[in-house]
């Protein structure tokens, strides 16, 4: 389901934990058979992504780009990045582990690659995210 391209360096990541943690996510989603990337990026990277896709320069969480089915093949939900960096300030903040952060902004990313969008939907994409959060963390 997931490939994994880490581009940063600074930050030690056990990606294996976080897939596992996904595993009923994608079962409850009904993805068990599509493909995505999960890509854990530096501040400069995702501030250049947030300036040139959303014109807002600054570092956010993740930022997911869902794929048009008609250009790729449909089993490709698209790509998420992740920001280590804000995410292991998140992690400290909430008082958890970075795989822990990370978990929870793939599950965000992945709720934005099947079309969910938490600014226009009226909360449902929120009521999803914390079914979701609430069943996978009960194992962590």
């Amino acid at each position: 389901m997931i490939q994994w391209i880490n581009k940063q360096k600074k930050y030690s990541v056990d990606c294996s934990k976080i897939s596992l943690s996904l595993g009923p996510v994608a079962k409850y989603l009904h993805i068990l058979d599509k493909n995505l990337h999960l890509i854990l990026v530096g501040t400069n990277k995702i501030i250049t992504l947030n300036k040139q896709f959303r014109k807002i320069k600054y570092a956010t969480d993740v930022i997911a780009f869902p794929v048009d089915i008609d250009y790729l093949e449909e089993h490709f939900l698209g790509d998420i990045f992740i920001c280590v960096r804000v995410a292991q300030r998140q992690a400290f903040h909430f008082g958890h582990s970075l795989e822990k952060e990370i978990s929870v902004l793939a599950i965000h990313g992945i709720l934005h690659l099947l079309g969910y969008d938490h600014l226009t939907d009226h909360g449902e994409m929120e009521m999803v995210q914390e079914r979701l959060l609430n069943e996978t963390y009960t194992k962590w």
